[in-house]
This record gives structure tokens, sequence and C-alpha cells, in this order.
């Protein structure tokens, strides 16, 4: 904490993804969905229109509120739980954004894609230092890239938006509980959202938190009802994670295969866009109420020496001839993860040429599906 004042530190964040069982439907999280990220946003975009009428000055006096957006993003390294059969750490993001998935007890956890509009959402919790909560609930996966280069070690990306948006910050009870209604300091109730978890003073509801159902006022009303006496704190709360199962796979273990015969590259990346059609022009919503997938686009860069052996692959970008690409990542059970696309095509680009150092060819590609759905699959073994 600060010397004077407890500040919201990035490094002491804590992030839980739980899956939705109606898309935009909140869920509460538990310990088991703690998710270790690098980065995270869970972010609130609102339109704010100044009133453009007639009026006798040319100040704006007024403003409106518009719609409302809530984009979402959050990066980690790609972890698998070290258990076989056992899924990994970002389990419900891979799952929401390739739509697919299939467990195999002891053995295997596999992503693919689907055709299906019915595609998973998920409900996001960031937490910071016990002091301040954002929350998302009916978040997409738009886009998942998986990237890794050198020796650096891969890492996920994830990006999309969802149907609602919460800030939880903190107060203190002005005056005793009357069952599940809690009276906070006033001016204070615009510091909690529907939809925020507390706690309140060491009561945390045996380790599940308080759901906000409604606030009027300086009023909120819990899910249930809390023993505290006056004054005690209201604080956000989400229940106590750990930190993440399995290790992150290591940037010298792994290998590209193109078409079996393995491609020493310098860098691989692979995007996975849904593209989402946003519902969010229906009257009387603030925030988007559905999302319909469209066309997938999965596409990416592969990156080599220009080595006298390795010239075929830029002859084959020249003439789109059809590969496969199979990326494996790490090693051993329950620590291996493989990215297969069978029918992939490389594009030409144009060739630089440095001063003196040798030259890296850096290749587009893009995946296709031979039957549909099955330009990529996403194995951990």
């Amino acid at each position: 904490m600060g010397l004077n004042n407890t500040h919201a530190l990035g490094r002491s964040e804590r992030f839980y993804v739980v899956d939705e069982v109606t898309p935009g439907t909140q869920v509460k999280p538990a310990a088991a969905n703690y998710m270790v990220v690098t980065k995270s946003g869970i972010g609130l975009e609102q339109t704010n229109d100044v009133r453009t009428d007639k009026r006798d000055t040319r100040s704006a006096l007024e403003r409106v509120p518009g719609k409302s957006s809530a984009p979402f993003t959050a990066e980690c390294f790609l972890i698998p739980s070290g258990t076989a059969g056992t899924p990994p750490d970002a389990h419900s993001l891979i799952k929401a954004a390739f739509g697919s998935y299939a467990n195999t007890p002891a053995t295997s956890d596999v992503y693919s894609l689907s055709a299906s509009q019915s595609m998973p959402t998920v409900s996001a919790y960031s937490l910071l230092n016990d002091i301040l909560s954002v929350a998302s609930k009916g978040v997409w996966i738009d886009s998942l890239n998986i990237a890794f280069s050198g020796g650096d070690k891969p890492k996920l990306k994830f990006d999309g938006a969802g149907m609602g948006h919460m800030l939880t910050a903190t107060s203190t009870l002005n005056g005793a509980p009357s069952g599940a209604d809690i009276t906070v300091q006033t001016g204070d109730g615009i510091k909690f959202s529907v939809g925020s978890i507390v706690k309140v003073s060491a009561d945390d509801n045996s380790g599940a938190g308080f759901k906000v159902l409604s606030i009027v006022g300086d009023v909120l009303t819990l899910e249930g009802s809390p023993t505290a006496l006056t004054g005690a704190d209201v604080i956000p709360f989400l229940p106590v994670g750990y930190d993440g199962v399995g290790t992150p796979v290591s940037g010298i273990s792994g290998c590209l295969s193109v078409d079996g015969s393995s491609l020493p590259i310098t860098g691989f990346d692979c995007t996975i866009k849904n593209g989402y059609k946003v519902i969010d022009d229906e009257a009387c919503q603030e925030f988007p109420t559905d999302a319909i997938p469209g066309f997938r686009e999965v596409s990416g860069t592969v990156s080599f020496r220009a080595r006298k052996d390795l010239l075929i692959y830029l002859a084959n970008a020249k003439e789109h001839t059809q590969l496969q690409f199979v990326a494996t990542m790490g090693s051993g059970a329950g620590k291996t993860v493989t990215l297969t696309m069978p029918i992939i095509e490389m594009d030409f680009t144009g060739i630089d040429i440095p001063e003196a150092d040798e030259v890296v060819l850096s290749l587009p590609y893009v995946a296709l599906g031979s039957s549909g759905e099955d330009e990529a699959t996403l194995s951990f073994t």
C-alpha cells in the first residue's frame, strides 16, 4: 500500500473468468475460476452527447447519455495444466474463442471451431487490492491471438466485449444492516453497481461474497443478510484465488512442422477472428444485447531466415501452394500444446533486405477449411 493510503496496484490483480449458462446473465465466480494474466482490461466506453438544440448561447449547457459498450481484453502466458486431460488456466476464454470443446479424461483437451450461433460467453472479474473491482457480463471473444518468437514464451491475447459493466469501490455502513438492506455513507451508493460482489466487514457470505441485487440511492439490497455493526467496511470481494495451475510453456520447447518437415522459425503467430456483428442499435438498451458470429478468419505470419534449403517456402508462397502447419509448443504429458491447421496458403510479400545481416522472410498466411470448421484445432495433451 502507499505510505498514507492504499492504492490499486496492477501487480496485485486477481482475475476471474466463469462460464455463463445464458449469455448476458452474470455468474458469480468461485476460487477455481481464477486465471493468471499478464494484462487485462474490462473497460467502459460511454456516449454522452452535448445537446444540439437551439439556444441563446454558444456554450454547451447539458449532455445527454447514450449507448455504452464494454470492451474486454486479456493477455496471458500459454499455461497447460500439467496434467493430461485437465483443462488449462485459460480454458473458458479459449473455449469462447473457438466455440467447441471436447475432454478426454487423463488424455486431452481439444478446442475446435464451431458453426453454431450459440457461442460461449463468460462473466469476467478483476480485483485490485480489495479496494477496486471491475467486472463485465455476457463477454464474447471476437479475437484470439497465439504468438511466439525467438526464445520468448508463447502468449495468448483475447479481445472482445460484454453486455454490461460493474464498478465496485469501498464504503462503510451508515447504520446497521436491515436484513438484506445495507446503507452506505451518503453519496457512496454510486461506488457500487447492480451485480457488484462485496463483503461487509469479515462477513463474506461463507466465502461466496454478497451480490448486489438493487441500488436505491445509498441503500444496497444484497442477496443475503450480513451481520455487521455501524461503520463496518463494505468492500469489493472475490473468492480467494490461487496462483494458477501449471507452468508457462518455455519458448525453447517445440517446433513448427510444415507438411511434416520442421521449419526453423524466428517467429510465428495465429489469429482467430470470429467477426461478430454486435446488436447495439435497439431502443431503450444501454449496452449490446446480443452478438452474431459472422464469417471467420484464421490467419497469421511465419518468419524464417532466407536459407538456401528453405527458399522452397518462398516459392510455395508465390504459387499459393496449400500446406499443413502444425505448431507444437512444450513437451511432455500435460505440458504439450498443439495448434493444427491442415490447409494453409502463404502469400508472397516484398523481401526486406538489410544492410549486412541475413535476410529474414516474414510471410503472411491464411488457414482454410476443407469441409468447414476444421481450419484450426488447439489441443492440450
